[in-house]
Order: structure tokens, then sequence, then C-alpha cells
């Protein structure tokens, strides 16, 4: 790494490379964590010494996190940053004069000396991304931010648009070949899952839209854990189809007419497969928002029912569980998640209230009080079952637990939906107490309103500080409860400062609008 680092070394002075030991550590917790939720980078064949420094050191800057080295962190992408912007500036005056890159960029022997591909700079631009996008400094949220519009032009460069192969083409690639495409494709649909996780959490117009992508969606898991040839080979045996192009199977799900789930003649989406066809969905109902005219998403009726049949699709994968523990990683149960994120949007649109981008618990606190009410109607059903179940699986887990092992059995997505499935929730239990007497309970509002209280009660068990007197037949003290229990599940996340941000900010939601000066 020194012979690497040597010729950069003038961009970030004060940094010092750190030991092998430290960048094993870190690596290690890379693949531990930020791997788990987005495999673009195969895990098995993963060797540093093959890839451009920047990329390893953006790496490293996430697994700091993980291992609670946060100033570490922070100088490690600092350093990945200004070595990858000094490349893409030698690379810049290269084209812009005609010459050869190999003439402006550093050359150096021994490990790290390979010069990066395309995907190798999507790699680091979207590992840079994902540290700086969920942290408390507002410098790396505006970095991450930035570096959307050069993320997406060279993922547009490198191509959105895959041809469909035929099966004898497909059957004589070699286990490298087959990685390398594998590889290339994860990092672009997973950096477009990505720009919607920046979408939803800020209110972000989309950069980059789903009708732009065309690529064959990720394998299973089981293609993806291979090691070598012969065991791909052994694998590739019991795959009878490759799985569907994204916008096959985006058309798919949208289809009025379909009621999954689909024949036999075709593949069995991948875990992976799912979630980003989700993501699909939800870029849909995002931009459905953003241009209406009136609250209610267009072709919202179309959009439920393609949630339906995501949910069928989701349901084939045997690797789909509800467990936040399953052994085939947590991807299956996050998509979960954002399947109730959607339906929420459906109906309410929290996003211009969160505030998220200040970073302030107060400011966000105040703008969802001051967020419209939620009405009974039957259609907002789904979005609150959703949420109910939600919460109900930390509250079995435990609640104390999953505050203190957010790395093992939570994301900063399930924060991300967490926040608005408390604020559902808690709008649609002060409505219920407002209005029950004149409108009394319909049958699934009874049913939802006793398995509520039941979660609430079982939360209380598990929670480990005094609590005050709760009657759960008070909606609005059942209300209150059920964000301070959110509140208790992302309050001192020290690894990721959003998770942590959401969770002040929900305990400040839970005191009440004379707390925040809310209206």
């Amino acid at each position: 790494m020194l012979h690497a680092f040597g010729p950069f070394k003038h961009l970030v002075p004060s940094f010092s490379l750190p030991s092998r030991e430290s960048l094993t550590r870190f690596l290690n917790a890379y693949f531990d964590g930020v791997y788990l939720h987005m495999p673009f980078i195969h895990c098995a064949s993963f060797s540093p010494e093959k890839h451009p420094l920047e990329l390893v050191l953006a790496m490293a800057a996430a697994g700091a996190q993980y291992r609670y080295q946060h100033r570490t962190g922070r100088m490690l992408y600092f350093a990945a940053k200004a070595i990858f912007q000094e490349k893409q500036r030698a690379k810049a005056r290269g084209i812009s004069r005609g010459e050869q890159l190999t003439a402006e960029l550093p050359v150096t022997s021994g490990p790290f000396s390979s010069r990066p591909t395309i995907t190798d700079d999507l790699r680091c631009l979207l590992n840079l991304m994902i540290f700086g996008t969920w942290q408390q400094d507002l410098e790396l949220l505006r970095d991450a931010c930035d570096f959307q519009s050069l993320f997406v032009r060279l993922m547009r460069e490198s191509g959105l648009v895959e041809e469909d192969t035929s099966e004898s083409d497909a059957s004589n690639l070699n286990w490298q070949t087959w990685l390398e495409l594998e590889a290339t494709r994860r990092v672009k649909l997973f950096g477009f899952a990505f720009l919607n996780l920046q979408s939803i959490a800020y209110n972000l117009p989309p950069i980059l839209l789903s009708t732009e992508i065309n690529l064959r969606l990720p394998c299973t898991c089981d293609e993806w854990r291979t090691v070598n040839e012969m065991h791909w080979k052994q694998v590739r045996q019991s795959i009878h189809h490759e799985q569907n192009f994204f916008q096959d199977a985006l058309a798919s799900l949208l289809d009025e007419g379909k009621v999954m789930p689909v024949s036999t003649t075709q593949p069995t989406p991948s875990p992976t497969a799912s979630i980003l066809t989700l993501h699909g969905l939800l870029q849909r109902i995002l931009l459905g928002r953003q241009a209406a005219l009136c609250n209610s998403v267009p072709q919202a009726d179309m959009l439920t029912n393609a949630l339906r049949n995501w949910t069928s699709t989701w349901q084939l994968a045997p690797e789909s569980s509800l467990d936040p523990l399953n052994p085939n990683g947590p991807i299956p149960f996050t998509a979960t998640a954002l399947l109730g994120l959607a339906y929420t949007r459906l109906q309410i649109d929290l996003g211009p209230c969160r505030k998220l981008e200040t970073r302030s618990p107060v400011e966000i606190a105040r703008t969802l009080h001051q967020s419209p009410p939620v009405s009974r109607e039957k259609n907002l059903l789904p979005a609150l079952l959703h949420a109910t179940h939600a919460l109900s699986i930390p509250v079995k887990l435990g609640i104390e637990y999953v505050s203190r092992s957010q790395a093992f059995v939570w994301s900063i997505q399930h924060a991300l939906c967490g926040l608005e499935f408390a604020v559902l929730v808690e709008k649609w239990l002060r409505q219920v107490e407002r209005t029950k007497e004149e409108q009394p309970l319909e049958e699934h509002e009874r049913l939802l309103l006793g398995w509520i209280q039941r979660v609430v009660d079982e939360g209380r068990s598990s929670v480990d500080f005094e609590i005050d007197f709760l009657d759960n037949r008070d909606c609005n003290q059942l209300a209150s409860f059920v964000v301070k229990l959110w509140a208790r599940i992302m309050r001192g996340n020290e690894q990721w400062p959003f998770v942590d941000l959401i969770g002040q900010s929900l305990q400040l939601y839970a005191s009440g609008a004379d707390v925040v000066g809310g209206g």
C-alpha cells in the first residue's frame, strides 16, 4: 500500500495508512456490515491487492464505522475521496488534451498497482456515498449528494442496458467472466437502489430513472457465494433459468391483468432481484407524489396491485424469510420493511415533513408535528398492518437487544422505514381517539387496535427503563408509547449517526408538541 499511496501523500499530508492488521479488521467489518445489505462486491474472491487503493480505503472507512472507530473512518474517507478525485482530474486532463491516461496516473509497482476500471470507480463512489449519506456532518452529506451526478454519468457511460444472450452463450461463460459481468451489473443496480434511498431520506427528485435501466437482475444467493470454477459449475446445474431483466420484471409486476405467482417457466426471483424491483416500484410512487397536484398518487390502484404481485414473487424464493437473523442474509427481511414503506407512501406523504437533511432533532420533530393528520379510511389498512408488524419484530427479539446490536439485525433502511411507521401508527391512533365516539370502530380497526395493544404490552416488558402508567385503552397514550418504542430501538446507535438522529427526533416527537414548539 505504501507504494500506491506515495504519489498521493501530498493530498492528505496528515494521513497515515492503517496497519495491515487494522486494514484487515476494517475490511472484515465491511463485509460483515455494508456488504450484507448491498452485496455489490464479491466477498469470496475479493483481494485488496487486486483493486485500486481508493476503493480499498473507501471500503475500510465504512468498515471502521462498524468497529466504532469513527475518527479513523473519517480519515480513511477523506483519503479515499482525495485520491479518487485526483485520479478523476487526471483522466479529465488526459481526455481534454487527447493524451493517454497512463501518462497522467502515477505508475507504481507491487500491490495496488492496477489502474481503476469504470466498475472500480463506481464501487468507490458508491462506498463514499454510503459513508457520507448517513453521517451527522453536513459536509459529508453534501459530498454524498454532490457525488450523485458523477456516479450517474459514469453509470450511463458504462451502459445501463444489457443485451440478452442466448442460453448457449451463457453456458459458455467461465466463472471469472461470469463473475465480472455479475459484479458490474450489481454495482449499477445497487447504485440505483442507493440513489433511491437518498431520494426517500431527503425528499430529493430521482436523478436516475428506473426506465433507463435494463440490466439482468442479480443471480441467486448460491451462485453469488461460489468460490471457484468447480463450485460455480456445481451450483449452475440446478439453475434452470437466468434471472429476468429489470424492465421485464417491473412490467410483469405492473401488469394489472396478471395474478402472481408466475408460471414455472419463469425464474424464481432472487432476494436481491426482489428488493431491486421493489425500489423500481417505490420510485414510481415517489415520482407520482412529486408530480401529483392532489394528495393521491396517480394510478394508486395499479401500484397497489403491483405491490401484491411483488409479495407473491418474494414468497417464491426459498431464501425469503421474515427472520432478521436469516442465514441467507438480511435482504429479504429488509425488503419487507421497504414494502411497508411503499404502502405507506401510497397513502400519506411524509417526505416533505421530516427535514432529515437539517440534522436537527428539534426541527425534525417540529415538522413531523406539523404534518397533517391521517384519516380512518380502509385503504390505509395495509400500511398500518405492515407498520405494526415492523414494530412487532424488534419487540419479539427484545427492544434492548435490538437497540444494542443493530449491526446484526437492523439497517439504516429499517430506520428510514421505522420513522414513517412510527408516525403513521401514532397519527392513526390519535385519530381513533378523537373520532371513536361519533364513529365506532369497524371490525378490522378493532382487530388492528388489539394487535397494537399486544405489541405495546410486550414492548413494555422488554425495555430496561422506568415506565409511567400506561392505559392501553387510551389511544393517545398508546400512540405516544408506540413512538417511544421506535425511539428506543434507534437511540444510542453508535455506528451510524443518522440512526441515532432518528431516535432522538422520535423521542422529542413523542414528548409532545409543547416540547418542540409545534402546532
